[in-house]
């Protein structure tokens, strides 16, 4: 009954993990649109080398790789903690939200090379999908973690 309960509870636990990491994501990937949410003018006809040199003297640019590399880190982080509850539906959401955010990042390194359009619309619409799966995490676990708590017995 003890091991049971104390199941029960890690459980909860692991719904609030995944309801706060699905949260974050979705605060950080409009935050990294945000930061740079206005034209950016990069410099054409330059090397690689000389494009992430101009990445490292705009703030704002700079900000949204840091901002973007801490969301494919946390995207990592998600998809194994996904792994390691087991939760199929989870392990399917985090795999397309990782998916999506890798497409995105690659996409800005794209643009950064080659310095075309379709490689922005690429990011532009892999951001978007990345919005729906983790806000869809989000409301998913919002949703269980409240039906789940109210269902709970009272601790004698």
């Amino acid at each position: 009954m003890v091991k049971e309960r104390q199941r029960h509870m890690i459980k909860i636990m692991e719904q609030s993990n995944f309801k706060n990491i699905s949260r974050r994501l979705v605060i950080e990937l409009v935050l990294v649109v945000a930061v740079v949410s206005y034209k950016v003018n990069f410099p054409k006809g330059t090397s690689l080398a000389q494009s992430w040199g101009f990445v490292l003297t705009h703030p704002l640019v700079l900000l949204h790789v840091i901002v973007g590399t801490i969301i494919l880190v946390e995207a990592i982080l998600l998809l194994i903690r996904s792994v390691l509850s087991h939760h199929r539906s989870w392990i399917v959401l985090a795999s397309a939200g990782l998916v999506l955010v890798i497409l995105a990042f690659a996409s800005g390194e794209s643009f950064l090379a080659a310095q075309r359009n379709i490689a922005i619309s690429i990011m532009g619409d892999s951001w978007f999908g990345a919005i729906v799966i983790y806000g869809l995490c989000w409301f998913l676990n919002r949703k269980k973690a409240s039906t789940t708590i109210n269902s709970e017995d009272p601790v004698d």
